[in-house]
């Protein structure tokens, strides 16, 4: 089951691997992620010091899970780098809207199971968070092995 949320997992996992080097932005230095859900939908939010924010919300609608996620990054040259990054990677079946700090990308999945949708985003949270606190989080993006979320 979790195979099918590998596509917005990996966009998740591109916005924190790719702005590794971190940032000036945010003084704040709690790294924070969340997920709240309903019958209908889940709402992830999260927040990397130095680097920006994450929301991506989840609704289920005709059997299907679609999807909205925004990042906002603190640096606008990063943004624009990340905007490019995502339109060359996803940009030809995702919509993919870049504005200053800010990157919308929408899709859908083709699953139902929004339970099994929030505890994936849940697990990838907690894995992230575990990660932010032993000082592994700012790694190497090489490091990150994709196949694993």
């Amino acid at each position: 089951m979790k195979s099918q949320y590998i596509l917005s997992m990996a966009t998740l996992v591109t916005f924190l691997a790719l702005t590794a080097c971190g940032g000036d932005g945010d003084s704040s230095d709690d790294f924070v992620c969340d997920v709240t859900s309903t019958a209908t939908s889940v709402k992830t939010y999260q927040s990397v010091p130095g680097i920006g924010t994450y929301v991506e919300t989840g609704t289920l609608r005709d059997d299907k899970i679609y999807f909205t996620q925004e990042y906002e990054y603190y640096d606008a040259a990063v943004a624009r780098e990340e905007c490019e990054e995502m339109k060359s990677e996803f940009g030809s079946w995702r919509s993919v809207n870049c504005s200053g700090n800010t990157m919308t990308v929408s899709d859908y999945s083709d699953t139902d199971d929004i339970d099994e949708y929030a505890n994936v985003m849940r697990e990838t949270c907690a894995t992230m968070k575990q990660m932010f606190e032993s000082g592994d989080f700012y790694g190497d993006e090489d490091d990150w092995d994709e196949e694993e979320w």
